[in-house]
């Protein structure tokens, strides 16, 4: 499990009749509404001074072979589902056999009286995947012509497993124009973290008409028309390649599309045409086993870290299983710390009326910092470094991460 694991998701408003006379290619993805969006913390990345990504990266070998959804309006439920899942799974379970079902999502999250050819929005999308999961594919097999099957009680509870712990926002189109920073996508690709996007399409790429379809030469769609005004759709980045100046994506049209169902996006079409944009990170059942449950103490004076580290600064140092009042209204929680791997996951949760929100679960190396925007402020959580922290006379204290928050 690499980083956050940040998941653009490319976006797909819902199936019309327009589409379906344009193209052999069906979408399903339905905006979320800008209120909404406009109530959601934005996730901002800030890696560490230092940090160059490669020229180039691709995710895609930790990928099933790209599926078909056929007529069905299902795009969101294939990119999180049978895309994001089936990768962070595999990641995680070490079996690169495991694959997600996107009728699980799909067939649940649709409402009952809404036909199969309609979309739903990735708010609800994920929201479900936080709450209840996703089950493995051969539990719950995909049928184009079949939206209402639901699953039965054990394939519920055995999908519970396969959940992600939170997503968050990073990117979404905002004062009639996108928001969009490749930097911020190459860093999160090359951290080994897909990125959700919804994006608006044109003909020539619903009709499959661009580009040389040899092996030799990349399907890459880099000239926009706008000649598509609802054809909207989701797929998930799994890649960059600075040379072609283009993002690599896995998309829900069969391996026939494109280059072996993958497509590229040019960056230039692809700042232009994402309209919200997620991560997510996943609920990794073998690294979770810490619960931010005890609540830190204080104050220490400056002399109470192990002997081997530097002196703390009172309150900005966090032991794994703890969680801390930054102020008021900001709680901050280390679920997990491995100073071998130099690695912590963070909580950050924002208290109003006395109930808890999650901001964001963020996960950083020593020198990287996090920016989440939320209403009219921006919290940036830095770890400093891992170290120890208890009495200089126990060489075996618990593990501790050293921090900054600051609050503009």
């Amino acid at each position: 499990m690499k980083k956050v694991v940040f998941t653009l998701i490319f976006f797909s408003l819902y199936y019309s009749e327009q589409i379906q006379a344009q193209s052999d290619f069906f979408s399903g993805y339905i905006k979320t509404p800008e209120n909404v969006l406009d109530s959601l913390p934005v996730l901002e990345f800030i890696p560490k001074g230092f940090y160059q990504a490669p020229k180039k990266w691709d995710l895609s070998a930790g990928f099933p072979i790209p599926g078909n959804q056929g007529k069905q309006g299902s795009c969101v439920s294939w990119t999180l589902g049978y895309a994001l899942k089936s990768y962070q799974e595999r990641i995680e379970e070490q079996n690169q056999n495991l694959v997600f079902s996107p009728s699980y999502i799909y067939n649940q999250v649709l409402h009952r009286t809404e036909p199969c050819s309609k979309g739903i929005t990735f708010n609800k999308a994920l929201t479900f995947l936080e709450q209840n999961g996703c089950a493995v594919y051969s539990d719950f097999p995909y049928d184009e012509n079949d939206c209402r099957t639901q699953p039965n009680q054990n394939i519920k509870d055995r999908a519970e497993r396969y959940r992600i712990l939170s997503n968050q926002l990073i990117f979404k189109y905002k004062n009639g124009g996108p928001n969009i920073d490749i930097g911020m996508v190459k860093n999160e690709i090359s951290f080994g973290s897909p990125i959700i996007i919804g994006i608006l399409l044109d003909k020539e790429f619903w009709n499959d008409t661009y580009g040389d379809r040899s092996s030799n030469s990349p399907y890459i769609w880099s000239n926009l028309k706008y000649d598509c005004s609802n054809c909207y759709h989701a797929m998930l980045v799994v890649g960059y390649d600075d040379d072609l100046e283009a993002v690599k994506v896995i998309n829900s049209y069969g391996k026939n599309f494109g280059n072996g169902g993958y497509g590229w996006i040019s960056y230039n079409v692809f700042e232009n045409t994402v309209y919200e944009a997620y991560t997510t990170l996943d609920d990794d059942n073998n690294l979770f086993g810490v619960v931010a449950s005890k609540k830190a103490k204080s104050s220490f004076p400056d002399d109470t870290v192990g002997i081997l580290d530097e002196p703390t600064k009172y309150d900005n140092w966090i032991k794994a299983g703890y969680y801390r009042y930054i102020r008021d209204d900001i709680k901050l929680s280390l679920i997990y710390l491995s100073r071998k791997n130099q690695e912590a996951i963070f909580k950050i949760y924002h208290i109003e009326n006395g109930k808890e929100n999650i901001l964001g679960s963020i996960k950083l190396k020593p020198e990287e910092s996090y920016t989440i925007s939320y209403g009219d402020k921006k919290y940036t959580l830095r770890l400093d470094r891992t170290g120890r922290a208890g009495s200089i006379f126990n060489i075996f204290n618990p593990a501790a991460v050293f921090y900054s928050f600051t609050i503009e």
